[in-house]
């Protein structure tokens, strides 16, 4: 109970959040790209957004292993291929204020994707959708489970329909038995402050006598930062009420065990929801 009531807290310390965000000064951020041309795209319409000072990118390709014998070394080939279209492309969009990197590495996707994340320790990993509608594509996607489930830094999945180039209003799913962590708002609290966000917490009830008194005692810091408590028959009818009220742009959630991310995204009927709203999810693996 303690660790859940210093959860809640700290999810109404917006002034604590700022300060560890105005503190943290620099925001490393991995883009992941196998440069094919949706991919590129999104690229293009967020590396400008992303120009910012104090901002550090990770521009990143993986080059799986090939299978079989071969003549020549494709990896080579591939790498020379890779630097020279983030060159061209950092070139194209004249980036003046972020710090550009570029990682071209070897290996299986999730696997080298984790180690670098583990080795530079970025505040974000930028992971663009291919698919043109929503986040199914990724989410389904076996190398996109294993890689969410790998890394212990926060993901943000944008669906390269995604209109929006900036968040408004972050909507953060809170659930009694996953509560984010301490470092979890940390890090949300370093993605609220750079991309000048406005955080909403809420709640999905869908059982009537579950106790909610542990969503409303807390309030300190910022009375407007209490958890919002939203009645529905569905975690997913309950979540598209919330977005369209709230006019939410980036949904975040804590993944844990068989939580509310995991109920979210297995039901059908919530991935069609993610579709239609054109969101973005922000992930938080625990």
């Amino acid at each position: 109970m303690y660790q859940l009531v210093q959860s809640l807290k700290s999810i109404n310390n917006f002034f604590v959040r700022h300060i560890f965000a105005k503190n943290q000064c620099n925001m490393k951020i991995f883009i992941p790209s196998d440069l094919t041309d949706n991919s590129v795209e999104v690229l293009e319409k967020w590396l400008p957004f992303m120009d910012k000072p104090d901002t550090e990118i990770y521009l990143i390709n993986i080059i799986e292993p090939s299978s079989g014998a071969v003549m020549i070394d494709i990896a080579k080939i591939l790498r020379s291929e890779a630097i020279l279209k983030f060159d061209g492309l950092t070139a194209k969009l004249k980036l003046s204020n972020a710090r550009m990197n570029i990682l071209v590495e070897e290996g299986y996707f999730e696997r080298k994707m984790a180690e670098l994340v583990m080795t530079y320790r970025p505040d974000m990993v930028l992971l663009p959708s291919k698919a043109k509608e929503g986040i199914d594509k990724y989410l389904i996607g076996q190398k996109a489970q294993k890689f969410i489930g790998k890394i212990k830094c926060p993901i943000l999945i944008v669906p390269s329909a995604f209109d929006a180039i900036e968040f408004k209003n972050i909507g953060l799913a809170v659930d009694r038995e996953d509560m984010p962590t301490e470092e979890n708002m940390q890090q949300l609290g370093l993605i609220e402050y750079y991309f000048k966000s406005k955080l909403l917490p809420f709640h999905i009830q869908t059982n009537m006598d579950e106790d909610l008194q542990v969503y409303s005692d807390f309030s300190e810091g910022n009375d407007n930062q209490n958890v919002k408590v939203c009645k529905a028959v569905s975690v997913s009818h309950g979540i598209t009420h919330f977005v369209d009220h709230e006019k939410i742009d980036l949904l975040a959630m804590v993944t844990h065990k068989r939580n509310i991310f995991e109920r979210f995204v297995i039901e059908s009927n919530s991935r069609r929801m993610v579709s239609a709203n054109n969101l973005a999810v922000l992930i938080f693996n625990n």
